[in-house]
């Protein structure tokens, strides 16, 4: 078990430390520096998670689904304006055939005093 010592800091465990270091260094994963001395680093225990490591996930998810509600509304927002566009071409297209209609219409009339 790992202990604490008079600052209240975990020590690690002395027995497991050297086994880690044995294998590693048996299986060739301890390097050496420039002047011949051995670099090992022992993790330790694991560290209390931060604010960011424990509520990232919800964070992140919360963002995705602000922008999905953002382009929906940007996209329904597009619909609307084409929809709109469309119903004032065809508005616009009724009316000038109906002002073309009348003015042939009357040109005929005028004319051979018959339409056809």
């Amino acid at each position: 078990e790992e202990e604490e010592d008079e600052d209240g800091r975990h020590v690690p465990d002395v027995d497991k430390v050297w086994a880690d270091f044995s294998e590693r260094l048996r299986m060739g994963e301890i390097s050496a520096d420039d002047k011949g001395n051995l670099v090992y680093e022992y993790a330790g225990l694991p560290r209390e998670p931060t604010w960011w490591d424990r509520y990232k996930t919800h964070v992140l998810l919360a963002v995705n689904v602000l922008i999905l509600w953002f382009m929906q509304h940007v996209r329904r927002r597009e619909k609307d304006l084409r929809k709109e566009e469309r119903e004032k071409q065809v508005t616009n297209t009724s009316i000038n055939d109906q002002v073309t209609t009348k003015e042939k219409g009357g040109k005929k009339k005028g004319k051979g005093g018959k339409s056809s």
